[in-house]
């Protein structure tokens, strides 16, 4: 879904003379935890000149990080009083009445019912071969790579890559909607599928159990793995100290991932994303170990990823 549009529709019902918040915008959209994000966007990603974006500024009426001279003219023109970078009589001017579809309140229910079709066993009986993927961003383009090795030898057997237009901006658990897209797309161009794929972001390793992996995992009908650069959620036993050192990670008393150390770096976040269980998910791992914090397969889609945007 274009989840840009939908911010810029939202933003686009706010009345000359009066304001919203992000958190408001961000209850519009179906979900008030990523007010934070949301502000990110729209300071980042979204020109004025698609929306009135200076319509919607911090609670409680403060204007917040970007308290321009344009923004101050346009507030000031269109009837609005400040005091000390502050709204004056914020309430009356608040817009709450939004016409919207709550798109990520309808995109959380999608990944709730994915993690129900998750399953943490293994589909296959050999690893024969496993493969990498990652996205590289430019504005709002992703390039992404793919990489297939062979487990055994560690040889390249295939690399593909692909492009293009993102839709979705970056929301804390919802990467998937933003990334599987492409992914769908890159692994559609493999000669052979391989045995497991490993993903840059979560598994089961989300605060519900459905992060990229996992969705590509039940989607694709795929063995994967989540290998992560920062925790999401949940609470690592101890730091690991030595490499090859995993300690589990715990939400809610269950274990749902592996902080596993692979090099001399900071440790990568392990966990299943479906078709596959958590002991062969931190072998596989552990087995493609390379020079850098990633593993070989992973490693190498990031690197073409980053040369092919670089490329375009």
């Amino acid at each position: 879904m274009d989840l840009y549009k939908a911010i810029i529709d939202i933003i686009n019902q706010i009345p000359r003379g009066m304001l919203t918040s992000y958190t408001q915008l961000a209850e519009a959209l179906g979900d008030q935890t990523v007010a934070r994000a949301i502000r990110r966007v729209i300071r980042d990603e979204i020109s004025w000149g698609e929306a009135p974006c200076h319509r919607v500024i911090e609670d409680q009426g403060f204007i917040g990080e970007d308290e321009s001279e344009k923004r101050v003219r346009l507030l000031k023109n269109e009837g609005l009083r400040i005091d000390n970078s502050r709204i004056r009589d914020f309430e009356r001017v608040m817009f709450r009445e939004f016409n919207s579809t709550k798109p990520l309140q309808r995109l959380r229910a999608k990944q709730k019912q994915l993690a129900g079709k998750a399953k943490l066993v293994n589909s296959f009986t050999e690893v024969r071969t496993v493969g990498g993927v990652d996205v590289a961003y430019k504005n709002k383009e992703g390039y992404g790579a793919v990489a297939t090795f062979d487990y055994k030898t560690r040889e390249l057997i295939e690399v593909k890559k692909a492009k293009t237009q993102v839709k979705f901006p970056y929301l804390p658990t919802y990467l998937t909607f933003r990334e599987f897209p492409l992914i769908k797309k890159l692994v559609s161009k493999l000669k052979e599928l391989p045995t497991i794929l490993l993903i840059d972001g979560n598994g089961i390793l989300h605060p519900y159990r459905a992060g990229l992996a996992t969705h590509a995992g039940v989607v694709l009908n795929l063995p994967t793995i989540g290998v992560a650069k920062s925790l999401l959620c949940g609470k690592i036993e101890k730091i690991p100290s030595w490499i090859g050192e995993h300690p589990a990670i715990r939400m809610a008393g269950n274990v749902i991932g592996y902080a596993l150390k692979i090099s001399k770096g900071k440790p990568v976040f392990i966990s299943p994303g479906s078709n596959i269980c958590f002991d062969t998910a931190l072998n596989v791992v552990k087995n493609l170990a390379a020079e850098s914090r990633l593993p070989l397969p992973l490693m190498t889609a990031h690197q073409n990823a980053g040369n092919f945007r670089r490329q375009n």
